[in-house]
């Protein structure tokens, strides 16, 4: 794949899937942008790439705030010009534990990061491309967007909002060379995931132990699936929930 002279911008881009998508996409070509939370992180994962050659330039920001969203997005347009392709991946797991049990703030929270943030996000990259003549969204969501889990319900609803807004973006915007899809990964050897197997095992372990796969997926297989969904290989591709999950929600 050929991304030369395109600009990705990506949130949550200071580590675990978002700092090896922009990686990946650097490697294809593609100018990098993007923020996270922890603006030092952020700064790391541009100074890497611009030590190798490739052109990036991260910041800090919150996806919860409208207006740090929209100033992160207008840096990255007046530094490249225009935006062509958008992952949405900044997330927090949340506390799990039983749906009785759940603090209404800790469901607040998550909903607030994983489903507005996305919305927010969302709003002002399609603004964008549909003043700019196109481009791709990719949302992060998660199998938790196409499946139930017990113990984390403040996540699961956030992802299957996720999808859903995901394929009402790409079927009002079809027409105006806007594509919207979204990858739902199942366990992935991030620092989000290895969080979760550190405090509560018995939560997530039986899924990782039921992978038929046998094995987690590394973040870069995200960032390559994402490269793919932004080319032009994937033209016809929209409205899609893509697992990357080594066939857990197939069996």
């Amino acid at each position: 794949m050929d991304l030369r002279g395109k600009t990705v911008f990506i949130t949550g881009i200071g580590s675990g899937i978002g700092a090896a998508t922009a990686k990946v996409f650097a490697e294809y070509g593609a100018n990098v942008t993007g923020f996270d939370l922890i603006g030092a992180s952020a700064d790391s994962v541009a100074r890497d790439l611009l030590d190798v050659g490739h052109n990036a330039v991260c910041t800090q920001g919150d996806v919860r705030d409208e207006e740090s969203v929209r100033q992160a997005f207008e840096a990255a347009i007046g530094r490249f010009g225009q935006v062509d392709f958008a992952i949405n991946n900044a997330g927090i797991e949340g506390t799990l534990c039983s749906f009785s049990q759940t603090k209404t703030e800790d469901f607040d929270e998550v909903i607030s990061v994983n489903l507005r943030g996305v919305f927010l996000c969302m709003k002002h990259q399609l603004a964008h491309m549909e003043a700019s003549g196109g481009g791709v969204i990719v949302n992060i969501a998660s199998i938790m967007g196409l499946i139930g889990s017990p113990q984390i319900v403040q996540y699961t609803a956030a992802k299957h909002g996720v999808v859903g807004m995901t394929k009402s973006a790409a079927a009002e915007y079809a027409t105006q060379n806007i594509r919207v899809n979204a990858v739902c990964p199942g366990a992935v050897k991030t620092p989000l995931v290895q969080n979760v197997l550190d405090t509560t095992p018995e939560v997530l372990a039986p899924l990782i132990d039921n992978i038929p796969a046998k094995r987690m997926a590394e973040p870069c297989e995200v960032g390559e699936l994402c490269a793919w969904l932004c080319s032009d290989k994937a033209a016809y591709m929209n409205g899609a929930a893509l697992p990357l999950d080594g066939a857990y929600v197939a069996v």
